[in-house]
C-alpha cells in the first residue's frame, strides 16, 4: 500500500509557481512540484481565471428548460475544433452574484428570460480539476420567455441556438459527437435527479 498524506494535505511538495501566460481574462502557470518518493514535475500546467469570487467561483453556467424541453447553443470551440452544443454561461464579474450573472448571460446570449422564482439552483462544480482552478455555478431556468427585441450578443462561434426534447438530450448524450461539454451534461443529468417530477 503507498503512502497517503492525511485528509486536507497535500500529497506532494509544491516547490514554485512560475506565471507562464495571461491574457485578459485568465492567467496560466507552471508549478514545480516534488512527490514523496522523489519524483519531480517541473511544469504542471494550472490555468486560473483572473476574476474568482469565494472557492474559485468564476463562472455561471443556466440551462433553459421549457415544457421538458432544453435550450442549447451551436458553437465552434477553437480550442478542440469542433462543433459542441452548449448551455448558455459565462464569466461571472466583479461584485456580481452567480443568479444574476446566469440571468445576464441568459438574456444576453438568447434574448430569453426567466423570473428569479423560476432559477433553479443545481450546485457548483470544477469543469476541469486537473488542469484549471475554477468553479461553475449551474442553474435550470424554468419557464422561459423570449423577448424578440433581445440584442443578442454576437459570441464568437455561436451560429445558432434551439430547443431539444429530454429524448434527444439523451441520445446526444450518449452517442460520440454529441453533447461533449461536461458542464452541460452536469447540468442536463443534475436537473434530471434534484428536480424534475
Amino acid at each position: 500500500m503507498s503512502w497517503r498524506p492525511p485528509p486536507g494535505e497535500r500529497p506532494y511538495a509544491w516547490d514554485a509557481r512560475r506565471l507562464a501566460l495571461e491574457n485578459s481574462r485568465f492567467r496560466i502557470y507552471a508549478d514545480a512540484l516534488t512527490q514523496p518518493n522523489g519524483d519531480h514535475v517541473p511544469d504542471y500546467l494550472v490555468v486560473e481565471p483572473k476574476s474568482m469570487r469565494s472557492a474559485g467561483l468564476s463562472g455561471a453556467m443556466i440551462l433553459p428548460v421549457r415544457d421538458n424541453a432544453y435550450y442549447l447553443l451551436r458553437i465552434y470551440r477553437h480550442p478542440v475544433d469542433a462543433w459542441t452544443w452548449e448551455a448558455p454561461g459565462g464569466f461571472v464579474d466583479d461584485g456580481e452574484q452567480p443568479e444574476v450573472a446566469a440571468r445576464r448571460e441568459l438574456y444576453e446570449e438568447t434574448g430569453l428570460h426567466c423570473a428569479q422564482p423560476d432559477m433553479l439552483d443545481l450546485g457548483r462544480i470544477h469543469p476541469v480539476p486537473g488542469l484549471a482552478n475554477a468553479c461553475i455555478a449551474l442553474f435550470a431556468a424554468q419557464n422561459c420567455l423570449l423577448d424578440e427585441n433581445a440584442p443578442i450578443d454576437e459570441e464568437i462561434g455561436v451560429v445558432e441556438g434551439r430547443w431539444f426534447s429530454e429524448a434527444e438530450m439523451l441520445e446526444m448524450a450518449a452517442k460520440p459527437g454529441g453533447v461533449m461539454d461536461g458542464p452541460t451534461l452536469q447540468a442536463f443529468f443534475l436537473y434530471q435527479l434534484r428536480h424534475q417530477k
